[in-house]
């Protein structure tokens, strides 16, 4: 295995979809920082990442979050929260700023929604399930580290 054969291809659900795009973008990142990243490994890449947001996109619901199925459009705070981080850091890589467009008020559209969901406590309510077996894990290790 190579770092470049880490790059995955889209799938799946809207958490997966983002899940494969986060991988997608902290592989890059790294690619990058180790000085491996080659200008044809970055513009297939960048094709890829394209058309998974693109498809993420098919889960952004009006009221400005992102659902995980596309046939239930209930906005998830979880995919939302997770897609906005990875969208960002895609979003603000100079490395590849050319080669990836985000619409910014996409940020402040999903941003306001994200907030209505925090309570008066200071937490966020969950309005959806986590169905992704990689991310069922990983949230439960940090709860249990809590």
């Amino acid at each position: 295995m190579t770092s470049v054969s880490m790059l995955r291809k889209y799938s799946g659900c809207g958490e997966q979809n983002m899940f494969d795009f986060a991988v997608n973008i902290l592989t890059l990142r790294y690619l990058y920082a180790t000085e491996q990243l080659t200008k044809d490994a970055l513009l297939e890449d960048m094709n890829f990442l394209n058309i998974v947001y693109q498809r993420q996109m098919s889960f952004f619901t009006e009221e400005g979050g992102f659902s995980i199925w596309m046939e239930d459009l209930k906005p998830s705070t979880w995919v939302t929260a997770f897609t906005l981080r990875y969208l960002h850091r895609a979003a603000r890589a100079a490395e590849w700023a050319d080669l990836i467009y985000i619409d910014p008020r996409l940020f402040e559209h999903s941003m306001g929604w994200l907030l209505q969901q925090n309570t008066t406590e200071g937490s966020f309510m969950q309005t959806a399930g986590v169905y992704d077996r990689k991310l069922i894990v990983r949230t439960r290790s940090i709860v249990a580290a809590s």
